[in-house]
């Protein structure tokens, strides 16, 4: 064979070579994806996603997938027979909060197999053990900043166990409205709409209904021409006692509750002799002071 045939011929089989190299190089993606997991040791990419998703991620205070959350702490409370984890990635902590069932005979915990704990972990080191017969776990916000921390009203601690925190707009947190309480010198109790089942009324004070800053109602117009509805107030004030924007106080008369702001309280009757009014009064406990006045 000529030599300047077989010269070409090697010539073409390396540069063959060359290019099937170059395209399965370029065709292997990436080894992390974009929030920095690695997708290509011994798993999937569909597993990792699966695994993203059932973490908390945190990261420059923001925060995804917030509901675990919730979940968590709904599913320990009412289901004491099984294990759980609440995984939280916050910058360059590894947070784990789980929980295990049953009886827990450790410290200062009280034994009973009718209430589990739950361990504090970061980076595989723990920080504290914690009783659900004493603690449960609660969020608390000031300055639009979340702090996600373990509560036991029984226990005066000089540091609050906390377990992660993050920013309030980047949350789930929702509100379609602001309450404005106008304090008056009286007591007077005013009712200003009726809501079928129950009157929504004011006491010692006016109320204005605020929407994005600028649109200002009172009370008994926004309800009258629906701008709000007497049940958008109440699912407000869940929602703020879930953030700890405002402090959830029930009573054992039927099932009242107050919820306290800083500025005011929204009382919820559901005593057993049928009042089931809602009302809007001063800050502080008024349940009291208002069935004196009514």
């Amino acid at each position: 064979m000529d030599k300047r045939v077989l010269s070409l011929i090697v010539i073409f089989v390396a540069l063959f070579l060359i290019i099937i190299g170059v395209f399965i190089f370029m065709s292997k993606p990436n080894d992390t994806n974009t929030n920095g997991v690695n997708v290509y040791n011994n798993i999937s990419i569909e597993e990792s996603i699966n695994n993203v998703k059932d973490k908390v991620i945190i990261k420059n205070g923001n925060i995804e997938n917030e509901q675990l959350i919730d979940k968590f702490i709904e599913e320990a409370v009412a289901t004491n027979n099984e294990n759980r984890e609440l995984n939280i990635i916050q910058d360059d902590k590894n947070i784990k909060v789980k929980y295990t069932p049953g009886e827990y005979a450790s410290g200062e915990f009280i034994r009973s197999s009718d209430y589990g704990f739950y361990t504090l972990l970061v980076n595989d080191e723990i920080q504290g053990e914690y009783s659900l017969f004493k603690h449960t776990i609660k969020r608390i916000t000031s300055n639009d900043t979340v702090i996600l921390y373990f509560d036991a009203p029984l226990i005066d601690y000089e540091t609050i166990p906390e377990i992660c925190r993050y920013n309030l707009k980047s949350s789930n947190y929702t509100r379609k409205f602001e309450i404005s309480y106008n304090q008056r010198k009286d007591l007077g109790i005013k009712t200003v709409f009726d809501a079928g089942d129950y009157l929504v009324r004011t006491f010692g004070g006016d109320v204005l209904i605020v929407i994005d800053g600028d649109m200002v109602y009172n009370l008994e117009d926004a309800l009258n021409k629906k701008v709000i509805t007497s049940n958008d107030i109440l699912e407000q004030a869940k929602i703020d006692m879930k953030y700890g924007i405002c402090e959830g106080r029930f009573y054992k008369d039927g099932g009242s509750i107050e919820y306290g702001y800083n500025d005011f309280t929204i009382l919820k009757l559901n005593r057993l002799s049928g009042d089931k009014d809602l009302v809007i009064g001063m800050r502080g406990q008024i349940i009291n002071l208002y069935n004196e006045n009514k």
